[in-house]
């Protein structure tokens, strides 16, 4: 779920003699989180100035929970105003945070073009079959969490598939690829790259596979840049 933290409020118990103040400590303003996400929530008391130890009850329309630190996650999409209320003997106090839950937004839609070579032959071979995988296609989905998925094919002498999965961390890209062709199935090989300040990136893979016996391998390498459609 995405929230976006309105306001973190303190109360005091009002009247003369011991004050308690209750604070919310939240994301601010600008925290993102989608529907699937969860996001933590902690509310700490002050007798006079001085921490107190004491319980806390949740409420929004028709949702509730308990806890000085909560983990919401059960909220629909919506907006709502949740309290957080405590009390120490006689005293009592209430504070209140706004979160917006908003749907998870559609997957990006990524085309590009793949850069690929395709090397076979006998090991220490000193003329080995290298031809280049002339692209063919390429379409892959960047959802909101950084997650890529997606497939592309060349054709050298037949069609190859590379199925992608990875992710993207603080503009590192990473993952795997499985590439699948009328001779193979099911291997794979991991790529590496940087996402660009535009949404682009590109990755680079390379690697080599050799036969049970030892009498021949393949190796696939080259780049794949992907851009936003």
């Amino acid at each position: 779920m995405r929230v976006v933290v309105i306001s973190s409020l303190f109360a005091l118990a009002v009247g003369c003699g011991p004050e308690l103040e209750l604070i919310i400590d939240a994301p601010g303003p600008d925290t993102v989180v989608y529907e699937t996400e969860t996001v933590d929530l902690s509310a700490s008391a002050t007798l006079d100035g001085e921490p107190v130890d004491v319980d806390v009850d949740w409420s929004a329309d028709g949702w509730s929970a308990s806890g000085a630190s909560i983990t919401v996650t059960d909220l629909p999409v919506g907006t709502y105003t949740l309290t957080a209320s405590a009390q120490s003997d006689d005293l009592s106090a209430e504070a209140t945070v706004d979160i917006t839950v908003e749907p998870i937004p559609d997957p990006e839609p990524y085309g590009g073009t793949q850069s690929i070579q395709v090397e076979a032959g006998e090991p220490g071979s000193p003329n080995p079959f290298d031809y280049p995988c002339t692209h063919k296609s390429l379409s892959l989905e960047l959802d909101f969490a950084g997650n890529i998925r997606g497939s592309g094919t060349c054709d050298v002498f037949g069609e190859y598939t590379f199925a992608y999965l990875g992710t993207v961390v603080d503009g590192a890209v990473t993952g795997t690829m499985e590439l699948t062709s009328t001779d193979t199935g099911g291997e794979k090989m991991d790529f590496t790259g940087t996402m660009q300040p535009d949404g682009s990136f590109t990755v680079s893979f390379d690697n080599t596979w050799t036969n049970d016996e030892g009498t021949g391998y393949l190796r696939v390498y080259g780049s794949t840049t992907a851009t936003p459609e």
